[in-house]
């Protein structure tokens, strides 16, 4: 049975490599057999190759490779967004750690375009993104319960909640900016002007 992933980073056409967040594997770097561009959701096979068991990083390789979504309604609508998902998840998803709520979360970019139109909805996606990947700072404690709440709620429920205040945007854009600016090289993220909308 073929594996399935989400192509988050591609060095193509010059290192012909690709970062991808596979369901079983996590995440980790491949050779694949077909070019593919972020935001590829694909199937194939892999085969690792090179010492999985010393602390460099292993790569496999793919091959019988398939091109199953791209979440084209959300590049058409906002490709802004996107790549800032992907960013995200290039530089704070570990390398080989599967993180099932994640990927399933990720496949809301593909299976609910409509439901990531406004910017609260993009920010409460990226809130849960990071809160999955334990990234949340301290100094936000006096909103813990609620924000616990829509870090376990799911987010299909969350955004079908018509006229509930899950809370304040600007509060969750201040959360985020402090999540984010966690990681030592935040500064040089591409798409960080994209929490100052709205």
């Amino acid at each position: 049975m073929k594996e399935r992933g989400v192509v988050v980073a591609s060095w193509y056409p010059g290192k012909k490599k690709l970062m991808v967040f596979d369901a079983v594997a996590g995440m980790g770097l491949v050779v694949p057999d077909k070019q593919y561009s972020v935001g590829a959701y694909i199937a194939y096979y892999r085969k690792e190759f090179g010492n999985s068991n010393s602390h460099s990083t292993s790569l496999s390789l793919l091959y019988g490779s398939e091109l199953l979504k791209m979440p084209e309604e959300l590049f058409k609508k906002d490709i802004w967004f996107v790549h800032h998902v992907f960013e995200l998840c290039r530089h704070f998803i570990p390398l080989g750690a599967p993180i099932d709520s994640l990927f399933e979360l990720i496949g809301a970019l593909y299976d609910m375009p409509d439901a990531l139109e406004s910017s609260f909805n993009q920010k409460l996606f990226l809130y849960k993104l990071l809160f999955l990947l334990g990234v949340h700072p301290e100094d936000h404690t006096h909103t813990a319960a609620h924000m616990h709440y829509l870090a376990h709620a799911s987010f299909a429920m969350l955004v079908n909640e018509p006229g509930r205040k899950l809370c304040d945007e600007d509060l969750l854009t201040g959360i985020l900016r402090a999540s984010i600016f966690m990681h030592p090289h935040a500064r040089s993220f591409k798409t960080l002007s994209f929490l100052d909308r709205k």
